[in-house]
């Protein structure tokens, strides 16, 4: 093989690797879908899929750009037990690129559904260290916005944050 023959078949084994990691879909491919098909109809049919829809959950707590755009796209037409998953994923998210969350905190997500302690429904953060973690993350990674355009909402959600501990030190029986 040649030199461009193998940079052809590594960049065709990556793409195949991120599409397996990421349950087949990107976020433009998801775009693309809600472009043609609607946001409401995309939804219902990640969200009737567990794996595709626990996977764009994921990739939207990533923190990435495009994601986010998904997030809110679909977020403009969803409703309870979606809305709420995306609500975490969001607040997921914070830690990754909190100026990018808190630069759009006026909706359709808000400072009061993102800015608070993980989902304890979430295995990933299923015990009082595994919360706290994921919290201190995030904590710490809101205190790290310096965009002065984000001040008061970067303070307004450090304060949530910082109170939402204490619900979850009483969640799992550790109120101290």
């Amino acid at each position: 093989m040649s030199f461009p023959q193998v940079a052809v078949a590594v960049f065709l084994l990556a793409a195949l690797g991120c599409a397996h990691t990421t349950g087949g879909q990107t976020a433009q491919s998801v775009l693309h879908e809600i472009e043609s098909q609607g946001a409401a109809r995309t939804l219902q049919a990640r969200y009737a899929d567990p794996p595709a829809w626990a996977s764009v959950l994921r990739n939207v707590g990533s923190g990435a750009p495009e994601w986010f755009q998904v997030a809110e796209a679909l977020r403009s037409v969803s409703d309870a037990g979606a809305s709420e998953e995306l609500d975490c994923a969001v607040g997921e998210a914070l830690g990754a690129n909190p100026g990018l969350v808190l630069g759009h905190a006026t909706g359709p997500f808000f400072l009061s559904e993102v800015c608070s302690a993980p989902d304890v429904d979430d295995e990933r953060f299923g015990s009082l260290q595994l919360a706290l973690a994921e919290l201190n993350r995030r904590i710490a990674a809101v205190q790290n916005v310096a965009e002065p355009g984000l001040t008061l909402v970067r303070d307004d959600c450090l304060s949530s944050l910082v109170q939402s501990e204490h619900g979850l030190r009483r969640f799992f029986g550790a109120v101290r």
